[in-house]
């Protein structure tokens, strides 16, 4: 018997630091999602007082860090966007541009004023937590082996909506998960595809950090949430190709900017695109696996105006 279920709901806000009204339709089918209960500063008052021993201490700049993971699938549907990629707007990305039926892409954003924000309603149980004004950062993550998954994380800080603390109010009725109605796709030869450089490699996982900082700011007149400069990072396990046909050392030793288009999916209204034309090469490891020859490639994807560093795609 289950003694604990965990949900979230997570909704764009129209402004920010106004709760958006949740709606059973707000739920997202997430893997392992946590919210905080409170967290914040604590600041010694120094008092001076006649009695020894600790002085009281302020509590302050209230917060809820949290978290969920939501699976890397198309939206069913060509031309329009997956929850995952409409989540990605508070995390420094851009609104989904789209071709109908055709595409949804985003990248990017190139200014803090273009970046929305989500209130999300966290239930552990039947007890509810909640935050407004939440930015974060993301990571997206497909691995091969014997544990096959494709999946974004997302890494979020809010506010608690005024003194609110958690209370016990559990939603009626049943959530609706149509949203969510696309299979994922286990990571496959037949679903997978990396070409990096401009040669197709043999994949075992694949991981792509965002790097956005996240800091909360706590002035006198105004707390948000503001996001920095993304610093992606890559990290890439390949089956080691032969120098002679592909030869990243060369590539790591010329500083190069290389090309990478990864492809998950076959039918439209379940591909998905990761994809960079500028990613440098940082470091190239040898590796084992079952005795096959491996590579573990960490590298970066350089800043490029116009938001050619990264670029995600559903069709």
């Amino acid at each position: 018997m289950v003694d604990l279920v965990n949900t979230i709901y997570v909704k764009s806000e129209v402004t920010y630091l106004t709760e958006a009204a949740i709606a059973r339709a707000d739920v997202r089918l997430s893997a392992g999602a946590t919210m905080d209960g409170l967290k914040g500063e604590t600041a010694a008052r120094d008092l001076d007082r006649y009695a020894g021993g600790n002085s009281p201490s302020g509590f302050g700049n209230e917060r809820r860090a949290f978290s969920y993971a939501l699976e890397l699938v198309g939206s069913g549907a060509a031309g329009t966007a997956p929850v995952w990629m409409e989540d990605l707007r508070f995390c420094g990305m851009t609104a989904p541009g789209i071709v109908p039926g055709v595409s949804a892409t985003t990248n990017f954003a190139l200014t803090n004023p273009a970046i929305s924000s989500c209130t999300a309603h966290f239930f552990s149980g039947a007890e509810r937590r909640r935050a407004i004004g939440a930015r974060g950062d993301f990571t997206i993550m497909i691995e091969g082996g014997s544990v096959k998954k494709a999946k974004v994380m997302f890494d979020m800080i809010g506010f608690p909506p005024g003194t609110m603390m958690p209370d016990e109010i559990p939603l009626a009725g049943v959530e609706d998960y149509a949203r969510f109605a696309t299979k994922p796709l286990a990571p496959s030869p037949e679903n997978t595809s990396l070409m990096l450089g401009n040669h197709a490699v043999v994949l075992r996982n694949f991981k792509l950090d965002a790097k956005v900082p996240v800091t909360p700011r706590y002035l006198a007149g105004k707390k948000y949430i503001f996001l920095g400069t993304p610093a992606p990072t890559v990290e890439i396990m390949i089956e080691r190709p032969s120098v002679l046909v592909k030869n990243y050392y060369t590539n790591l030793k010329g500083e190069d900017e290389i090309p990478m288009s990864l492809t998950h999916g076959l039918v439209l209204g379940n591909v998905v695109e990761v994809n960079s034309n500028t990613l440098q090469i940082l470091d190239v490891e040898d590796a084992v696996e079952n005795g096959v020859a491996m590579l573990k490639i960490n590298a970066q994807l350089n800043g490029l105006f116009g938001n050619g560093d990264l670029s995600l795609i559903a069709r």
